[in-house]
């Protein structure tokens, strides 16, 4: 079985997950890293499949944010990856990491709507709490 082959099932709530994979990803790794310590990183594309040439990113390459476990796997709303299904996911064949580049995104966010952010952190925080196994 290849990494892309695997059925990730999310941590949290399947409808939940949805919402934390675009858009507020990188919300739902900085609920991750305060409330267990995990390293916070951006996924840089540096090589798309050619079907997913659409797929949206930022002028470096930026795709998502999730966190990294010390054994080297990633987790992000749908849950403990290998980070290259993470990448998968997203169409992204080559990529680097950067938590220069997830800390950029999430200071963005805070700036530009500061509400919506604070918001959309405690509920990561509160579904991260209730249904994350450790």
């Amino acid at each position: 079985m290849s990494i892309s082959d695997r059925n990730t099932q999310p941590c949290i709530p399947a409808a939940e997950a949805a919402e934390y994979t675009f858009g507020r990803c990188s919300v739902f790794a900085e609920a991750m890293h305060q409330l267990q310590g995990l390293e916070s990183v951006a996924l840089l594309a540096t090589r798309f499949d050619p079907g997913a040439d659409g797929t949206e990113r930022g002028a470096d390459g930026y795709v998502h944010s999730f966190v990294l476990h010390p054994d080297g796997m990633g987790e992000d709303s749908w849950g403990k990856a290998d980070v290259r299904a993470i990448a998968h996911r997203f169409g992204v064949l080559e990529f680097r990491l950067s938590r220069e580049a997830h800390g950029r995104v999430v200071k963005n966010l805070q700036r530009n709507s500061p509400e919506l952010y604070e918001a959309a952190f405690d509920k990561a925080k509160e579904l991260i709490q209730t249904y994350r196994q450790q």
